[in-house]
């Protein structure tokens, strides 16, 4: 009889010790969800159009430039009547982000609130009770003022009870002693 045995040597650590990795794979993005694109502009803009987004763009620019402490936010600018009219390479250039919103105002005036591409950029549009646009304003920094007037207060939510400093863990230390309870005489994996 024989006794002697073959050991098979097996790598335990360095390469071919483990296992082939897949590799790491991005689950696909829903077909439903719009992404902020960059905007595809026209190969040439019309004058007016051209020259409104320059200035309006310019104008907010400069005012970013200026140092922290003198800024007061929100910058804000409101075009005049021949800017909106030639504001369609400035609507494109901007473009249209996740959160817009309708304020209802006093007299039938609604004021319509649209993100940009751009975080923290608005564009803020007031039409009149026969749904004329009276003002268009970009406004740069946090949600605009009439949303806050709106909502002045955030939703209340209850309180939590006051959390014990002698006992960390005593939620989970319960759930466990109920579970145990329940199982109690019978064979789980955790007996």
């Amino acid at each position: 009889m024989n006794h002697s045995r073959t050991i098979p040597i097996v790598n335990i650590a360095g390469p071919g010790s483990q296992p082939e990795e897949e590799d790491f794979n991005f689950l696909p993005i829903p077909a439903g969800i719009n992404l902020p694109l960059t905007p595809v502009l026209p190969e040439q803009a019309l004058p007016g159009e051209l020259h409104v987004a320059r200035q309006v763009l310019t104008t907010l620019i400069s005012k970013m430039d200026s140092p922290v402490e003198t800024l007061s936010f929100p910058l804000t600018y409101k075009l005049n009547a021949s800017e909106q009219q030639n504001s369609g390479l400035l609507d494109q250039l901007l473009g249209e982000g996740e959160i817009s919103a309708r304020v209802l105002l006093p007299k039938g005036k609604e004021q319509r609130i649209q993100e940009t591409v751009f975080a923290g950029v608005w564009r803020v549009r007031e039409y009149n009770a026969d749904q004329q646009r009276v003002t268009d304003e970009i406004i740069i920094g946090p949600i605009p003022e009439s949303i806050w007037r709106t909502h002045p207060q955030p939703p209340i939510t209850p309180e939590l009870p006051p959390q014990s400093t002698e006992l960390m863990n005593g939620a989970f230390i319960a759930h466990e002693n109920s579970r145990a309870r329940k199982t109690a005489g019978k064979r789980t994996a955790y007996h």
